[in-house]
């Protein structure tokens, strides 16, 4: 697994229709993510020596990891939730205490109780990646998750919006406390907390009871008075996007409570009993300055006294919950699910622990997304869109009547791949014709290359290759696989040139059917030839056909072009 980092936050709201409305927020990834990862999994980087300035201070950095599978099969084989327990429950379960309730415990337990993990396939060469997201949570075992206790303040669903649980000055004290809790995270080059205590006490300016904002620790607790312990509330930066209001059913919450109550239980020891858990939702969340001056950062701007403005986008949830105990994530327990009776004496097995957290697709099922980049990496396409962005504006400025349509699937036949079949080809390639066979019996000679575009020193050597061939690859290595190019090596019979024996026969009979049916599947003929001779066949089929042919001939002073065919009233000249 490759270590990434990566970030999430409460997205600004948007402006549509004159209206203001939430946006959904999704974890984000860009250049540094490797490099963030590699800072935060190194104990031996400061991370107060990180530049601050740098930081996207209003989002939560996190910690995951990445695998990626050779080819498809391997990814659809490959058993899913081994992989996801394999590499994130170790690092968790660490973060969580869960192993070893002595262990020292993390200064900040937020890039690793809010992970993440990306299986994929990646296929380099057409830029399309498969690829499936999971955001892992400790996994307590059926029937013993968290449980909402109703009556509580008011929520008879185990669910009170903040600003009906607590009043507007004891609001105002949790958003500057919040703001100075992200001001001092700063100056220790950390970025917004995603995870912290709401510790409240008596004595508060004007008679409000103050609030303290401190960053997720054992020793954040328990440096808490028993009094303040028992009034202190949990709280996570959730970035769901729900519309909440008085009297509305269970809405549901961010993915991050689930190791926060899985935190709870291990790490605080707090299993089995009933807890307040903030959703901190402010609908805002503005990016602070540089740390170079922590006490103007700590001073509240003057848009978060605005009490109306910052009630309006908060839509916080006050929950009040039984969490789980230590041994409801244990799966190592009886088929039943009942550990066995105390008095009886066997041997203790390690406990077993499990993740879940795998995303939904598109089709809000389990299942892994795909996304091609083809058309922002190929250069091939790149090249094709550049090619059909100049057709456009020449159809705009000059040829208002090109079908670009009908040029880009007409399949165009190339009867001759020498000097004329050369450039007609490149010049048909730039007016958006992508489907052409060429027609020759010739090979590349070193007399070629100079005045054949489309072959080079390379296809001279060894004899050479055959010109229909070597042409139609050219053209392919040119314009990518966007182009539809095929070379056909045959022989056109020719008056004037006598068949000697049963063998050239039979080799000119299958020459003429093959001939016909290229000529057949076509929508257009370019008769380039270099002989007269070798004109007049494809001339009379062509009349049978009643196809498009253009004639072009050069000459040493002159040079000739004739259109014949497709014309049932008046006959058109032939070559």
């Amino acid at each position: 697994p490759v270590s990434l980092a990566g970030s999430y936050g409460i997205a600004p709201p948007t402006t549509r229709g004159g209206g203001v409305t939430a946006a959904e927020s999704r974890m984000r990834f860009d250049g540094d993510s490797i490099v963030e990862a590699a800072a935060t999994s190194s104990p031996s980087v400061d991370s107060a020596s990180r530049s601050a300035s740098s930081l996207r201070n209003e989002t939560v950095r996190t910690a995951g990891s990445f695998v990626a599978l050779n080819t498809v099969e391997t990814f659809k084989k490959c058993d899913k939730n081994g992989a996801l327990n394999g590499a994130c429950l170790p690092p968790l379960l660490r973060a969580l205490g869960a192993r070893d309730a002595g262990e020292t415990e993390e200064e900040d337990p937020t890039p690793h109780l809010a992970p993440f993990f990306c299986l994929a396939h990646l296929d380099l060469k057409r830029h399309s990646y498969l690829y499936w997201f999971a955001f892992p949570a400790l996994l307590p075992r059926t029937g013993r998750a968290v449980r909402y206790v109703p009556g509580k303040s008011g929520g008879g669903n185990g669910q009170t919006l903040l600003r009906e649980a607590w009043d507007g000055g004891r609001r105002r004290e949790l958003r500057r406390a919040f703001r100075r809790m992200r001001a001092e995270a700063l100056e220790r080059g950390s970025s917004c907390p995603g995870f912290f205590l709401a510790a409240t006490k008596d004595g508060g300016v004007g008679g409000d009871e103050e609030v303290r904002c401190l960053s997720l620790s054992r020793k954040n607790y328990e440096g808490l008075s028993e009094t303040d312990r028992g009034k202190c509330v949990f709280a996570f930066l959730d970035p769901t996007v729900t519309s909440a209001s008085r009297g509305s059913p269970s809405l549901p919450v961010g993915w991050t409570m689930r190791n926060l109550v899985a935190y709870l239980t291990f790490q605080l020891g707090l299993g089995g009993k009933d807890v307040q858990i903030l959703s901190y939702r402010p609908g805002l969340i503005r990016r602070l300055p540089s740390p170079g001056s922590v006490e103007e950062a700590k001073r509240p701007r003057p848009s978060d006294d605005d009490d109306k403005a910052a009630d309006a986008r908060d839509s916080s949830l006050m929950l009040h919950v039984r969490l789980p105990l230590a041994e409801d994530y244990d799966w190592s327990t009886t088929a039943g699910g009942a550990a066995p009776p105390s008095d009886e004496k066997v041997p203790m097995s390690p406990p077993a622990y499990r993740c879940t957290g795998w995303e939904l697709n598109a089709r809000r099922k389990p299942g892994p997304r795909s996304v091609d980049l083809s058309h922002l990496l190929s250069p091939a396409r790149l090249a094709t869109q550049a090619t059909d962005l100049n057709l456009r504006l020449m159809k705009w400025r000059l040829l208002p009547a090109l079908d670009l349509d009908r040029l880009s699937t007409m399949r165009v036949l190339l009867l001759g791949a020498g000097t004329l079949g050369c450039g007609v080809a490149r010049t048909l390639q730039g007016w958006g014709v992508r489907r052409m066979t060429f027609v020759d019996n010739g090979r590349v000679s070193y007399s070629n290359p100079a005045r054949q575009s489309l072959f080079t020193l390379e296809d001279c050597e060894g004899g050479g290759k055959y010109k229909a061939v070597a042409a139609a690859d050219a053209l392919q290595k040119i314009a990518g696989d966007d182009v539809e190019a095929e070379g056909v090596v045959l022989t056109i019979p020719m008056p004037g040139h006598p068949l000697s024996g049963e063998k050239e026969v039979s080799a000119a009979l299958k020459d003429v059917e093959r001939l016909h049916e290229l000529m057949e599947a076509s929508d257009a003929i370019f008769l380039l030839t270099d002989t007269r001779e070798s004109r007049w066949l494809p001339t009379v089929m062509s009349r049978s056909m009643n196809k498009t042919l253009i004639n072009a001939a050069l000459g040493l002073d002159g040079w000739l072009v004739m259109r014949h065919g497709v014309n049932t009233d008046n006959r058109l000249g032939g070559y």
